[in-house]
């Protein structure tokens, strides 16, 4: 053993210690014998003795943080080559992220040699080769380290009682743990979903924006005795724009302020207002599959802005699906366009495909599919619909109910139900079929029809086998059904053809008839007629008013 020396590195000197007296590292040691402590706070311009006076002003965290204060401690060791010890302890040491709180793993393979030692003795050598440890590793010694002495005993008492069994963690430092300063963070969440849509729109409930408010933080003191800065951190505002309290929630909490939506629809936002509305206005939609929703009920209104007749609204093979869509401009070629209200000021290409409960389309080329149509021009379009209004017809084709034509030119073809009314005919080769079999939404309505009478034929066996008072309800529904069905294939019966002016050219009108039989007449060029329509007799039928007879 060489004479006591000071230091503030203790590894330092182990590791002179063994290349001057030419010793593996492994096989030196030293004895502490005392610990010298120095202080610095921001009132200080070097460091001084840390005193009784300053360890009762710094008993208060918040002023040790304030004042910015670090210690140095100096230790009084002297030097060996490794002796026989009574005590070796085999551990790890787990510093963690900011030295504030170190753990000191201890194993139970370590040489403690508790028969030779009371509890209280066997306490103060534990507690010297800790100190050991802490002074290896620069640690202060002494300083905030009650919970070390609490764990330390509580060891003690497991080595004496036979529960150190695996390994034991004992709390070198209680230090003060830093806040890491986080910057604000404003984050549009809206923006961030759908983002292979056009279209983009939310639930009612939805996280629309958080900001997450600045953590200014705070600084720490480690088992170095060293201050741990919290860092800095620059910080984005947050909306400074007015939200509509009617479609947009605030929840502000002490960490961030969080935008939820009332309802469902399209977030409307710009740098001065924020709201949820159930109207879309875009220029065009181009991507692929751009839905608003599958569901019917959404009640979003999606209104395309764009007419420029060189561009297309909606673009090619678009799939646009919404409650009400206003499309000002054309629906491209293979472009399907699906609402419950529909409105297109423009065209649609032959290629399109539209569906809706009502629509009103100014130029059609493509397929519209519907309850109620209004079409200001038919160009060749094709129309599924149960009532249909064309103002003018340059060709195309229709299968409805009831259909009613303004202006008719060529090449126009019309299969109904119940009733078709024209204005005026200025062209020819126009076809007019009082028809039910050749209107798929009405086939369509038959099948649906003879499925429902199958299924109340099911429950009226089990009414009359289990719930006898049902019967006469379910009978009176099948009745009904089946007088729905004999209506549907009986309609050439009750319904007309009206040409309210002089037909030019020659057009055809055509009833159907029982066993697959019809009547057809050919208009003769400068003729009005007035309504067309079928007259029974007992076996032949008559097409008035031209007096055209089939026998049935």
């Amino acid at each position: 053993m060489i004479r006591p020396i000071q230091t503030v590195n203790v590894a330092e000197a182990l590791r002179q210690f063994a290349s001057d007296s030419i010793t593996p590292l492994a096989q030196c040691d030293f004895v502490l014998h005392g610990v010298h402590t120095y202080i610095k706070s921001c009132h200080m311009e070097t460091f001084g003795k840390y005193g009784e006076k300053l360890r009762e002003r710094y008993t208060d965290t918040d002023r040790l943080i304030n004042d910015r204060v670090v210690f140095r401690q100096v230790y009084k060791i002297s030097l060996l080559k490794s002796p026989e010890t009574d005590v070796r302890l085999e551990y790890t040491l787990e510093p963690g992220p900011y030295a504030t709180h170190p753990l000191l793993h201890i194993k139970s393979s370590s040489v403690i040699p508790k028969e030779r030692y009371k509890p209280q003795q066997l306490f103060m050598l534990l507690l010297k080769e800790i100190n050991k440890i802490k002074a290896r590793e620069g640690m202060l010694i002494g300083l905030y380290s009650d919970a070390m002495i609490e764990d330390v005993k509580s060891l003690v008492k497991r080595i004496y009682t036979g529960q150190f069994t695996g390994e034991y963690t004992v709390l070198l430092f209680s230090g003060i743990e830093p806040e890491i300063a986080r910057p604000s963070r404003l984050e549009l969440h809206f923006e961030q979903k759908n983002v292979d849509r056009q279209l983009k729109e939310v639930e009612p409930g939805e996280l629309l924006v958080e900001y997450s408010k600045p953590v200014y933080g705070r600084n720490g003191l480690n088992a170095y005795g060293k201050r741990v800065s919290s860092g800095n951190a620059e910080n984005e505002p947050f909306l400074s724009c007015e939200i509509d309290d009617a479609t947009v929630s605030v929840v502000d909490d002490a960490n961030s302020v969080r935008l939820y939506s009332k309802k469902r629809g399209f977030v409307h936002y710009t740098p001065e207002h924020i709201e949820i509305s159930n109207r879309l206005t875009l220029d065009t939609i181009k991507r692929v599959h751009s839905q608003v929703a599958k569901e019917e009920e959404n009640e979003v209104e999606v209104h395309i802005t764009q007419n420029d007749t060189t561009r297309d609204s909606v673009g090619e093979g678009v799939h646009l699906t919404s409650e009400r869509i206003h499309v000002s401009g054309h629906i491209a070629d293979k472009a399907t366009v699906e609402a419950k209200h529909l409105v297109v000021d423009g065209a649609t290409h032959n290629g399109a495909r539209l569906f809706a409960r009502e629509a009103t389309v100014n130029r059609h080329k493509g397929m519209l599919r519907c309850h109620k149509a209004q079409i200001t021009l038919l160009e060749g379009g094709e129309v599924h619909a149960t009532h249909v209004n064309v103002e003018t017809a340059l060709g195309g084709s229709i299968y409805a109910e009831q259909v009613t034509l303004g202006v008719v030119r060529h090449h126009l073809k019309v299969y109904a139900t119940d009733s078709i009314t024209i204005n005026s005919i200025t062209g020819e080769d126009n076809a007019f079929v009082i028809n039910y079999k050749k209107v798929p939404i009405v086939l369509r309505h038959l099948e649906y029809l003879d499925e429902d009478i199958d299924e109340q034929r099911y429950l009226l066996d089990e009414a009359k086998r289990h719930r006898e008072e049902e019967v006469p309800k379910i009978s009176k529904r099948i009745v009904a059904m089946r007088d729905e069905i004999e209506e549907i294939k009986h309609s050439s019966f009750n319904a007309t053809v009206v040409i309210k002016h002089t037909v030019h050219g020659l057009n055809t009108i055509t009833f159907s008839l029982p066993k697959n039989k019809e009547i057809t007449y050919r208009t003769r060029e400068g003729m009005s007629y007035e309504p067309f329509f079928l007259e029974l007799h007992e076996e032949y039928v008559t097409l008035q008013p031209v007096g055209v007879s089939v026998s049935l």
